[in-house]
């Protein structure tokens, strides 16, 4: 797939029609057409969505919230309005308890958000206590769209709302689980990283037969299990008969410091991974994995860490499955990525790669070369090698709603 190249959301100049007619009520009956609005976005749902008149591939995105008294400030926080504080500060309409702010996005654009009142408003770069300060960050209760989230040490578990706009790709493999598939919790210590961690075990439906194995290794195997339900999704491509029968194997994080040190480009870790965590699926489900058939994914430091494994060891781990992998989290400068330039001279690179990044994620963090960029550049250098599999670019910002679907495109593309 090419780049792509759309406008990121921004504050639409014309609010919703909703937002113009209670503007045009008098004052005096103000607050009765805001209780009729909220109580038909109660049956209906919101946020309200309405295609752009004057832009006819753009959608106007209207997000209402009831506020009372003591309510100083209502800000939508997340992906979808790329945790940008003035991008999702509310207004109040004068006269009423109606809290809105209208968007304008792509017609296909996914993200996942939640609802922050009386937010402390400092930027994200200098805020020392996560924790607390998302305690309070929940669900939008006008929008029955929702994706479980099962927080970080920084983040509070909490359903976050989703929204899904209507050229937006379906999500066709999230159906209901297979009663006869098989998910099963185990605990896995290392010598190596001198820790333990949980991991769930994938089996397949048990109407299916394996005929020769292929295992799928999942990094932060907890939010692949809940955000994106990877068990779900593999039931359904399965008997869809859209990929082989396959085993997974799903790690999770310890915590988040760890997380940081685990992933992001740490030999040790791979080393973890050959002799330890691939010798246990082998034992727990009683079959050996080649290479060519033995996948490694994850999202973020998960992207990162995969293809770096599948770069320090070809010969036990041929696929690899990257979801806006942070390859710019291991620069040396605003203009190279240390995997990039690793990759770029070897004569040659076996595994076959599936990458993904968002559109909207063009941040570039200290310095570093932003998501998107650096997934570009990975690309050019992996189709030199012949090593791409499939690239993708989603209308969307850094975000598992976005990863729930490219997770199944991506198994397409490496087990097909």
């Amino acid at each position: 797939m090419q780049n792509v190249n759309v406008a990121l959301p921004f504050e639409s100049v014309r609010p919703g029609a909703c937002i113009t007619a209670l503007m045009d009520t008098p004052l005096a009956k103000r607050q009765e057409a805001v209780d009729k609005l909220l109580s038909v976005a109660s049956t209906n749902g919101a946020p309200i969505v309405e295609v752009d008149p004057q832009q006819g591939d753009r959608a106007i995105v209207t997000y209402l919230f009831r506020g009372g008294a003591g309510v100083e400030n209502v800000i939508i926080m997340g992906a979808a309005t790329s945790w940008d504080l003035e991008l999702g500060k509310l207004r109040n309409i004068p006269g009423s308890t109606l809290w809105y702010k209208s968007i304008s996005y792509p017609l296909s654009f996914a993200g996942s958000y939640r609802i922050a009142v009386n937010d402390s408003l400092v930027p994200f770069d200098d805020e020392a206590d996560w924790a607390a300060r998302t305690r309070n960050w929940k669900k939008d209760p006008l929008n029955a769209q929702l994706m479980p989230f099962i927080g970080t040490d920084d983040l509070s578990a909490c359903d976050l709302s989703v929204i899904r706009l209507q050229e937006a790709p379906k999500e066709e493999f999230l159906l209901p689980s297979r009663p006869d598939s098989d998910l099963t919790l185990r605990r896995l210590k290392s010598t190596i990283l001198h820790n333990e961690r949980k991991v769930w075990l994938y089996r397949p439906p048990c109407a299916v037969r394996l005929e020769a194995a292929a295992l799928v290794i999942v990094f932060d195997g907890s939010s692949y299990v809940s955000e994106v339900p990877v068990p779900q999704l593999l039931d359904n491509l399965i008997l869809a008969g859209k990929i082989p029968p396959l085993y997974a194997m799903l790690l999770c994080s310890i915590d988040q410091k760890s997380r940081n040190h685990e992933l992001p480009c740490n030999v040790d870790f791979v080393e973890f991974l050959v002799q330890e965590a691939l010798p246990f699926a082998q034992r727990e489900f009683g079959a050996t994995f080649e290479a060519n058939r033995t996948a490694v994914c994850g999202s973020s430091y998960g992207g990162l860490a995969a293809l770096f494994a599948a770069l320090k060891r070809p010969d036990r781990f041929g696929l690899v499955l990257s979801q806006s992998g942070a390859f710019g989290a291991a620069s040396h400068t605003i203009n190279d990525t240390l995997l990039e330039r690793e990759i770029s001279a070897l004569p040659s690179f076996s595994p076959r790669v599936w990458l993904d990044a968002g559109v909207f994620e063009t941040t570039a963090y200290q310095g570093r070369v932003s998501i998107l960029e650096a997934n570009r550049r990975m690309k050019q250098v992996l189709e030199t090698h012949g090593a791409l599999r499939g690239y993708h670019e989603f209308v969307g910002h850094h975000d598992y709603v976005c990863w729930r679907e490219t997770f199944a495109r991506g198994m397409l593309k490496l087990f097909s």
